[in-house]
């Protein structure tokens, strides 16, 4: 499977290409961390390629080879942790509420009835 498309592993066993997904991710969280270090920096050393091998068109203006640096350059950061997705704050924050009432319904009603903004046609009354 190394090296195979998770398109690819999909077809083969007959499973939605998230599924293929997860199972990648759930054995690279158990990869011991010599290994997991060894598969980034195989990962990075093939990501620098790549950029080296698209960055001249980028700069000459192909707008395909500039959508290639820059989706290579997001999976770079974030491989290298420095484009996170979470944000983590410690700390306090401290915040005050006041609750000031408005009207209740019967004086909103009142008051547009008496602009004559609300015409009542019937009166719904319980025993």
């Amino acid at each position: 499977m190394n090296g195979a498309r998770q398109a690819e592993l999909a077809e083969r066993y007959g499973v939605n290409r998230s599924n293929i997904s997860r199972a990648i991710s759930r054995a690279a969280a158990q990869l011991p961390e010599p290994d997991r270090a060894a598969e980034i920096l195989r990962t990075l050393d093939l990501v620098d390629d790549l950029v080296q091998a698209y960055a001249p068109r980028a700069r000459a203006g192909n707008y395909a080879a500039s959508r290639e640096v820059r989706g290579l350059l997001a999976l770079r950061g974030r491989f290298l942790g420095v484009d996170r997705r979470t944000v983590e704050h410690s700390g306090t924050v401290e915040h005050a509420h006041r609750y000031e009432p408005g009207p209740t319904v019967a004086e909103v009603l009142d008051e547009y009835r008496r602009q004559g903004a609300l015409t009542v046609r019937g009166e719904i009354t319980r025993p």
